[in-house]
């Protein structure tokens, strides 16, 4: 029989459970519906990530003029989404689009990238989530 204490402690853990099963469900919904248009049309519409990463890539050109800017193909943890460079300085930028943007993002997908900066990198994270303090708080 659980006491008071171990009765909050498990309620605890089955709510944060909770919360990210249904973030989970959420992206699953959404490729259900993606692969369901590829069914019936044949082609596959982008994914709403996809046109936020389009969107942040224009905002950077418009504010970045004169510097270079690297689009990472890769999908890697540990692999920023952009590189803005100008001379030396170079400027890590990595975008989260969670599908509600009422929750936060896992942190844990960017502590590899935290982890493999270098000292004198800058890391820029460009997100939709509504309060990304939770976030920050973790990272801190």
């Amino acid at each position: 029989m659980l006491d008071r204490g171990g009765y909050a402690t498990l309620r605890a853990v089955a709510d944060h459970f909770l919360y990210w099963l249904s973030h989970d469900v959420a992206e699953l919904e959404t490729l259900r519906d993606r692969l369901r248009v590829l069914e019936q049309t044949g082609s596959v519409p982008r994914h709403p990530a996809e046109i936020y990463d389009d969107d942040v890539l224009k905002a950077l050109e418009r504010t970045f003029p004169g510097g270079s800017i690297t689009i990472s193909h890769s999908r890697s943890d540990s692999v920023p989404d952009f590189i803005l460079q100008r001379n030396e300085r170079r400027v890590l930028v990595e975008t989260k689009w969670p599908a509600d943007p009422d929750r936060p993002w896992r942190v844990s997908t960017i502590h590899a990238l935290v982890d493999s900066l270098h000292p004198d990198d800058r890391l820029l994270v460009i997100t939709n989530a509504r309060d990304p303090a939770p976030v920050k708080r973790r990272l801190q």
